[in-house]
């Protein structure tokens, strides 16, 4: 992976001094809030307001511009109009001014003309190594220093306790969200970036500040799409080994969503499976909508992730006033991701000490009215499960509970003391005492069971799938550049040149020769020990099936020779200009499963490698696994072991289980290759024979397509 050096934010962030240029007396302006704002958060450091048509605001000297200021600010805000934001920049820039906020919209989100002046904005602030925020954005917020550099209304909401998430959004509406959001969950506000079209920062840039900062705890992003996917898998990389969790909600899966995210920022989303795949890759907890965004922020705050026991979904025990609630949950947990645990013996005896002869010792446990008559008892059911091995998280779930609020939520706390073990509350009704104290303790409630079993599944953290990226070795890589050098020009390969290529890789080809006659196929598919294969082999037929330039399962002379003459006829007739190499002779793959492997090229995250169904289920079911290339060994089979069609692989129904491991590593090889060679703009196998394991894969056919602008490379 390619190293990355990241802005240093800190101007921005944690300015000692802070000029607003645009600054108006008015609070309901834009150019009105940053400095009263600030103030009322308690900055410390100079606030200076920049109009050449004022002398004063409330009060305070009112700068015709920057090169009038006493000192050179830390930091500047822009907020005026479109058409004066470039020479703002530009003055910023003249003294020396090391970080900019641009509040001012109407740039690339506004079509072609706002897309040049914003690019005008790129290079001034590439020129003078200016740190650029925006433009069209909320602006930035550290509470931790009291800078409140942003017109977002929800500043003036009242009192906002410092807090431990780090914020970041391509959104301006999301950050006020998340003040609100943050304040009223009682997690304080922390730092708060709007990053709007990233004319100079993205959202990578803030990760990786937040990743190396000790009063962030937790990183939360709203997201459109990333400007760069492989810098931005670099920040949450860093993240990951700084030991910081990561929530984003991602925005942008589907074409029509894609197409209001580059309409709102102008961000280019790409295509959404290459980002759940980095994200999993780097521990992200993904969110699916707005409240679950929120609630699985609060659980990051409040509860230690830990790493489920097994490749198994994690073991959690259920425990609440309601056996129909359990039996909701009971639907929930397993299609969450979750598994209710098994109880041991010694748990199944200490629950039964404490429980009415007519409530079993079962999961979810009933405790009927217990927790009201003889709430002392609770610690030691508590006590129970979370000393059972078996059980790896926590779930309460009460309808309602009121009467002796913080009796029972003592008791609850007091039990959790002694365990690391997640444990998250659900319950629809109860009292603001309650829930404050239990989420004061770190122990998170949320209002219904599905809330709560969602917070509790991203509580649990798998290890990072590690390894060493692939590399070519010396003499592929010199057999290769010789191949693709010899193809300069050109767009697309025929498949025996596409086969050179795997050959190359070392994964195994069925393809045997090409015939220039039926005499020749009929000699070479005496050769096969077995069934032969016929297809037509030109680069102006990509899709041979569909053009009937394949006969399958050939055996004898006067078969082969049929087939050989009606198969180029067909082909001649769907495409009269094609350009035809011949025929070329493969061996008949016995039974055997199949793949899609490919590489191909992603507007955010460059060469990335895919798996999927294979032959024609490839388009039908759009089972298909994404990620950054090159992968791994383990990475390649992970993604094979993500689709849905995995199970026909791994012998279902009684059937031989695939050689997963040898499609694992043809993908990994397959994936150095456009890393490696640029030119190669997209390689596809398909299909892939899988046969029973430990007896290896066949690439049956290739396509491969060069970019004729990218110059040879070794």
């Amino acid at each position: 992976m390619s190293t990355y050096e990241f802005p240093d934010l800190s101007p921005m962030l944690r300015p000692r001094s802070v000029a607003v240029i645009g600054a108006v007396p008015e609070l309901h302006r834009a150019g009105g809030r940053p400095i009263p704002f600030s103030i009322a958060g308690g900055f410390q450091g100079a606030l200076y307001a920049v109009n050449p048509r004022r002398t004063e605001i409330d009060g305070r000297p009112c700068y015709a511009s920057l090169a009038d200021l006493p000192e050179t600010p830390d930091l500047a805000v822009i907020t005026v109009r479109d058409s004066l934001a470039s020479e703002a920049l530009r003055d910023c820039a003249r003294q020396k001014v090391p970080a900019v906020v641009m509040f001012t919209a109407g740039f690339r989100e506004a079509g072609e003309a706002g897309a040049i002046l914003e690019q005008e904005l790129i290079e001034i602030a590439e020129a003078h190594g200016i740190v650029l925020c925006g433009p069209n954005c909320i602006g930035v917020v550290n509470r931790h220093t009291g800078l409140m550099a942003s017109f977002a209304s929800s500043l003036q909401i009242g009192e906002l306790p410092p807090g431990p998430v780090g914020f970041v959004s391509q959104s301006g509406m999301f950050v006020s969200l998340a003040i609100v959001e943050q304040v009223e969950r009682r997690l304080g506000v922390g730092t708060l970036v709007s990053v709007g079209n990233e004319a100079g920062i993205e959202i990578a840039d803030v990760i990786a500040h937040y990743a190396k900062d000790p009063e962030i705890k937790v990183i939360a992003s709203y997201m459109e799409g990333a400007r760069d996917g492989r810098k931005l898998s670099h920040a949450l990389a860093m993240a990951r080994a700084a030991g910081k969790r990561v929530v984003i909600l991602k925005v942008g899966r589907s074409k029509e969503s894609a197409r209001a995210a580059q309409s709102h920022t102008g961000s280019l989303a790409g295509d959404y499976r290459v980002y759940r795949s980095t994200f999993a890759a780097n521990g992200v907890i993904e969110a699916e909508g707005l409240e679950e965004f929120f609630d699985l922020i609060e659980a990051a705050v409040h509860v230690p992730a830990v790493a489920p026991a097994s490749d198994a979904p994690p073991r959690i025990a259920v425990f609440g006033n309601s056996g129909g609630l359990g039996v909701l949950v009971a639907d929930k947990v397993r299609q969450s991701g979750l598994a209710l645990a098994e109880f041991s013996e010694a748990t199944q005896g200490a629950l039964r000490e404490h429980l009415p002869p007519f409530i079993h010792p079962v999961n979810p446990v009933d405790l009927a009215l217990q927790h009201l008559e003889a709430p002392h008892v609770l610690p030691r059911y508590l006590d129970a499960l979370l000393a059972d091995p078996g059980v790896e998280g926590i779930l309460a779930i009460f309808g309602m509970y009121r009467p002796k609020t913080l009796e029972f939520a003592h008791a609850i706390l007091d039990a959790r003391a002694n365990s690391s073990k997640p444990f998250v509350f659900a319950c629809p009704h109860t009292s603001a005492e309650f829930t404050n104290c239990l989420s004061d303790g770190g122990v998170p409630v949320f209002g219904t069971p599905e809330r709560a079993i969602r917070a509790l599944r991203s509580l649990f953290r798998r290890p990072a799938t590690g390894g060493v990226a692939p590399q070519l070795s010396p003499a592929a890589r010199e057999r290769l550049h010789g191949l693709v050098a010899s193809h300069a020009g050109r767009t697309t390969l025929s498949e025996g040149e596409g086969m050179q290529l795997i050959e190359a890789l070392e994964i195994p080809v069925g393809r045997i020769a090409l015939a220039e006659d039926s005499d020749a196929a009929v000699r070479i598919a005496a050769g096969a020990g077995g069934p032969a294969v016929l297809k037509v082999e030109s680069r102006d037929l990509p899709h041979k099936t569909e053009a009937g330039a394949v006969a399958l399962g050939l055996e004898g002379a006067d078969r082969v020779r049929e087939a050989h003459d009606r198969i180029l006829a067909a082909a001649r007739m769907h495409r009269p200009d094609a350009a035809i190499d011949g025929v070329a002779v493969h061996r008949m793959v016995p039974e055997s499963r199949e793949l899609l492997l490919g590489v191909r090229h992603d507007p955010a995250f460059g060469p990335v490698a895919l798996v999927g169904a294979g032959g024609t289920a490839a388009e039908v079911l759009d089972d298909v696994a994404l990620m950054p290339a090159p992968v791994t060994d383990k990475q390649a089979e992970d993604m094979i072991r993500s689709l849905r069609t995995f199970p026909l692989l791994n012998g279902a129904r009684s059937s031989t289980p695939s050689d997963v491991r040898a499609a694992a590593a043809a993908l990994s090889a397959l994936s150095t290759l456009v890393e490696a060679f640029p030119q190669i703009a997209e390689i596809e196998v398909n299909p892939l024979f899988v046969a029973a394991e430990g007896d290896g894969v066949v690439a049956g056919d290739v396509l491969a397509i060069l970019n004729p602008d990218v110059p040879a490379s070794r």
